[in-house]
């Protein structure tokens, strides 16, 4: 998905798919997000982490994508992030009151998240 200004890699674990997320997610790249979560969400796991690490721009369009998805209840959808272009608008939305927002994709993966062979 390079070309949409967006890089994204799905990775699929027993019990979770993480999301990779690269670029800035805007009114442009929220559709490439979208198709994002309905790839990682096609194994139906329990847990979908989405990875914002390396986004340098969170937009309302992007917290809107991330709240549907966490609004439509299974699977669970938790959040990496540590940049303040991704922490704050989340914090300030209220999103985090939707999903646990954590510092690392491991923290977030929890126990009993492997990867598949």
């Amino acid at each position: 998905m390079a070309d949409t200004g967006l890089d994204v890699s799905i990775t699929r674990l027993t019990g979770a798919s993480v999301a990779c997320l690269c670029g800035e997610v805007d009114v442009t790249t929220a559709p490439a997000l979208r198709t994002a979560i309905t790839e990682a969400m096609r194994s139906e796991p329990d847990l979908l982490v989405i990875d914002l690490l390396a986004v340098t721009f969170l937009a309302s369009a992007g917290l809107h994508v991330l709240f549907e998805a966490a609004a439509a209840g299974r699977p669970e959808v938790r959040v990496v992030a540590v940049r303040r272009e991704c922490v704050r608008p989340i914090r300030l939305t209220g999103l985090d009151t939707v999903v646990s927002v954590h510092t690392t994709v491991t923290d977030a993966l929890g126990e009993g998240c492997h990867r598949v062979r």
